[in-house]
């Protein structure tokens, strides 16, 4: 049998049993990652799919430590369904996913907002805005410097003798 390289590259029409429930779990958390906000957004997403999901928490705290995913009878933890699903990077890429909504939204919020304009009596002479902008209001040119670091090598002593006395 033929082993493709990551998960997106699986012949799924042939898996079997607990290795096609694997893939299925693959798929649908992978996908709801991508659509959630936080952890139990991500809970209640899978809820709805009939994925029930589980937390190990560190032995007499509150701090999570790790996640389980289960349908049916079996459950899986979330690091052996595969490694980008481990609690640590589930949380990381929903971390990740949040910053990116705030990018673009920030984004779509500056593009949307009033334009620049010049002020009367000044024209960008038919240069763009951005080289309007950039450019310095006033160059100056830049003055010959000398270089004045020049050292005067020390000459070595040749040697006086070249016989060798004894």
């Amino acid at each position: 049998m033929y082993m493709g390289k990551g998960k997106e590259r699986v012949n799924r029409p042939q898996l079997k049993g607990i290795d096609k429930l694997k893939y299925e779990l693959h798929d649908a958390i992978k996908a709801a990652i991508k659509k959630v906000g936080s952890i139990t957004e991500l809970k209640k997403e899978l809820a709805k799919q009939g994925i029930d999901m589980y937390f190990k928490f560190k032995s007499g705290t509150t701090e999570i430590q790790g996640i389980s995913f289960g349908k049916g009878r079996c459950k899986f933890k979330g690091s052996e369904i595969d490694r980008s699903l481990s609690y640590g990077r589930i949380t990381q890429a929903i971390q990740q996913n949040v910053q990116q909504k705030q990018f673009v939204s920030d984004l779509k919020a500056a593009a949307n907002s009033q334009t620049p304009s010049f002020p009367q009596g000044q024209s960008t002479g038919g240069r763009s805005l951005l080289d309007v902008l950039l450019a310095p209001d006033h160059i100056e040119p830049m003055p010959y410097i000398h270089d004045t670091d020049e050292r005067k090598k020390k000459r070595k002593k040749p040697d006086q003798s070249y016989k060798i006395s004894r």
